[in-house]
């Protein structure tokens, strides 16, 4: 099963595709830390009861979403369940709005089960663009969700804070939220072999599989179909929050003088010097097997294959010709093949130039036989 990566490509309008001779795979081992959170002002406390006695593990185990914060509501949850050779996948939307006129901050605390993991997270905030963050070190994804709140625009970060007797608490924070603009933060969990779950929190309506709620205050329980037994290989563990690891998403503070180069339409605007389009197509050429491989090795263990996905490579290159940051837009969701990308959009180098530039890269997927 090769895999074949089209990059759009022209002297300036690179819609027209290129297809690139697929290059066998390598194996590409990276360290990832998961957390999401949205910017915004100072973190609040977990809106969550304190952990309970070890006595709590004998009762079914339980996913708590608490409170977003002041002037802040959980309108809904929303949850489904996937089941594929890896796991089984919770789905879980959470739509906050707010009846204030000023841009607000919700900082929502979760339980997740003992076992369960983090492996997701998306963030769409009124009608803008859906961004997909991206695992990171605890540690830069705190510093970049800062850097852009400072800016006001819109980051996401989840984040792990503490394990209690019942599980373990992660913070997730989503800015900004006004009266016009809703945030719909989605949470991908795996969940460990339990035959039930317990979904507890108070909405105002409530989608849990299949069925629909009104004015949830008392917790949900739902029985769980076993997990399925591995009938192949090995499969690539996916990277998820832990004491390491975060999820952060967020675009590049627009206010700064940050040349942007967009492939697949006109560049908006150039610095003194900076790496041009010719330099940056050449240097992610040269990466492309790479690329391919962060797409091919996710189902390289799937006799079903992989669907065609589209994403775009948006990063930016600091003065001294380094990769700044990176995020990933786009059809793919598993943040096992984003973070890849990421990883080796990271290791691209340039010539030192007079401002840093904000490049936006789109790829196209395909799995053929």
């Amino acid at each position: 099963m090769n895999l074949i990566a089209t990059m759009l490509s022209s002297s300036h309008d690179f819609r027209k595709p290129n297809r690139i001779r697929s290059v066998r795979p390598f194996m590409l081992a990276r360290s990832l830390v998961v957390v999401a959170m949205m910017a915004g002002p100072a973190a609040a406390e977990f809106d969550l009861s304190p952990p309970r006695d070890i006595e709590a593990m004998t009762e079914t185990p339980r996913l708590r979403i608490g409170q977003p914060g002041a002037k802040l509501a959980l309108d809904k949850v929303s949850m489904s369940l996937e089941q594929d050779a890896l796991a089984l996948t919770a789905h879980v939307t959470l739509t906050v709005s707010t009846a204030n006129n000023a841009a607000r901050e919700a900082t929502i605390a979760l339980e997740v089960p003992h076992g369960a993991r983090v492996t997701g997270v998306a963030l769409t905030i009124g009608k803008t663009e859906r961004m997909i963050a991206l695992a990171s070190s605890a540690e830069r994804a705190a510093m970049d969700y800062q850097r852009v709140l400072d800016y006001g625009k819109d980051p996401v970060l989840v984040q792990w804070k503490s394990t209690g007797a019942a599980g373990d608490m992660i913070e997730v924070r989503a800015f900004p939220l006004t009266t016009k603009d809703r945030g719909r933060i989605e949470l991908t969990i795996e969940l460990p072999a339990i035959p039930a779950l317990t979904i507890d929190t108070q909405t105002a309506s409530a989608q849990i599989v299949g069925k629909s709620y009104r004015q949830v205050r008392a917790p949900i329980t739902i029985e769980l179909p076993a997990r399925r037994e591995l009938d192949f290989g090995l499969t690539v563990p996916r990277p998820h929050v832990n004491a390491t690891t975060s999820f952060y998403a967020g675009f590049a503070p627009s206010g700064l003088n940050v040349p942007i180069i967009t492939f697949g339409g006109a560049p908006r605007r150039y610095g003194p010097f900076s790496p041009d389009k010719a330099m940056i197509r050449r240097q992610i050429k040269r990466r492309i097997a790479q690329l391919q491989h962060c797409y091919e090795r996710a189902y390289q263990y799937n006799p079903l294959g992989g669907p065609d996905a589209d994403a775009v490579l948006h990063f930016t290159i600091d003065t001294t010709g380094k990769i700044a940051d990176t995020s990933i837009s786009g059809t793919i969701e598993d943040p096992a093949i984003t973070s890849c990308l990421a990883g080796v959009i990271a290791q691209l180098e340039f010539s030192a130039g007079d401002a840093a530039t904000q490049v936006n890269y789109p790829l196209h997927f395909r799995l053929t036989r």
